[in-house]
């Protein structure tokens, strides 16, 4: 795996290849959507990268190897072929459902459960929700999840799944999560972290399991407590050591970091600024390295890292007046590790971007009208 010893750019270069100075939108009024796409997407048209469009329904949640996964417009869950772009459908029980994952021999995905209703002070209700699990080589689902619990941020690697899941807190009116993993090879769950507070968005790759944590925040025990895309929100990044237990406190800033990835030895993740805005920042577990990599924007940006590649999304909201299609400050980017590279995959003012090995998927789309493809980055 390529290390962090190529020629990073400085933040100012950084900054200069992925902003241009553009005219915001003139107002936050919300009005109907426009749905309009441009003639071609950005990498089509483009001589830097090479692109398929996929003809998948629905909004793509996962890639791994030749195959994305995601929701279709029928409520059902389709994988997509993103060397030809055929698409099959693999549920069929009409059951909501949602973070549809993938591995190479299972995917993997959340299902609504039951509601509950609160006896705290306030009341009101919640759904729980569970995980189920397909073998892909068979098509037979099963659920793995027996303890009433709402789960979400599932994410795979290989035969482990790891998820965010309030079993703990389940009459806590407040977003407090822990975080759990399940062993394929053995049916066997493993309670990562039980913390106070919320632990969310996990992410794996192979023994390493990482998240983000308020456990240590000011603001615990307060309205103000939740790991919201708010630089004033204290979040934390943690990792955990399947093999060895260890559990290590990565980054501590004061202010929020959120939305992890981790592939080997290299973790990334959003850390917002205080005077707004964010920055993707990447760890080396091995050496303590820390690199700035890339500028995100004020909402989540979900970086991802796979290989040779990181990549995240910078986006403003589609369905507000003055929405324009491309703008010269949002999309979705790509950083290459070993040269210290940034591109741009889309210029698209809402894209969302998957990644596995040296493809990334890139959506398209204000609520209706999404188009997909395939961008192949070496």
């Amino acid at each position: 795996m390529q290390r962090m010893n190529g020629a990073p750019r400085t933040n100012a270069a950084i900054l200069a290849t992925l902003f241009t100075v553009a005219a915001g939108i003139s107002a936050c009024d919300r009005i109907a959507p426009d749905t309009s796409l441009p003639p071609l997407p950005t990498p089509l048209s483009s001589s830097e990268f090479s692109g398929v469009e996929l003809g998948s329904q629905g909004v793509l949640t996962h890639i791994y190897g030749d195959n994305a996964i995601g929701k279709g417009d029928d409520g059902e869950l389709w994988l997509t072929n993103i060397l030809t772009g055929e698409a099959r459908q693999i549920t069929d029980d009409g059951h909501y459902k949602w973070n549809a994952v993938l591995s190479g021999t299972h995917a993997a995905w959340i299902v609504e459960g039951e509601e509950i209703r609160l006896t705290g002070e306030g009341g009101g209700s919640k759904n729980t929700a569970d995980v189920f699990v397909m073998d892909l080589p068979t098509g037979e689902p099963r659920r793995i999840t027996d303890v009433r619990a709402n789960r979400n941020h599932l994410h795979i690697s290989g035969y482990r799944l790891v998820w965010s899941d309030n079993r703990n807190e389940l009459q806590e009116p407040r977003e407090r999560y822990d975080i759990y993993a399940y062993d394929l090879s053995n049916d066997r769950e493993i309670p990562i972290v039980v913390a106070p507070g919320n632990q969310q968005h996990p992410a794996i790759h192979g023994d390493i399991v990482v998240w983000s944590d308020n456990r240590n925040s000011p603001q615990l025990g307060t309205r103000a407590e939740g790991c919201h895309n708010r630089p004033d929100r204290q979040c934390d990044i943690y990792s955990h050591n399947l093999a060895t237990g260890e559990e290590r406190l990565l980054a501590q800033t004061g202010n929020n970091n959120g939305s992890p990835s981790v592939h080997g030895d290299l973790v990334v993740w959003q850390q917002y600024l205080e005077g707004g805005g964010s920055i993707i920042v990447m760890l080396d577990l091995d050496t303590g390295q820390q690199l700035n990599v890339g500028f995100g924007g004020h909402s989540y940006t979900r970086p991802l890292i796979s290989a040779n590649h990181v990549v995240w999304s910078v986006k403003e909201a589609c369905d507000v007046r003055g929405f324009l299609g491309n703008r010269s400050d949002t999309g979705a980017f790509h950083y290459r590790l070993d040269t210290g590279d940034v591109r741009r995959l889309s210029s698209y003012v809402e894209a969302e971007v998957l990644l596995h090995d040296n493809v990334a998927v890139v959506t398209e789309g204000c609520q209706t009208g999404y188009r997909h493809y395939a961008v192949f980055l070496d």
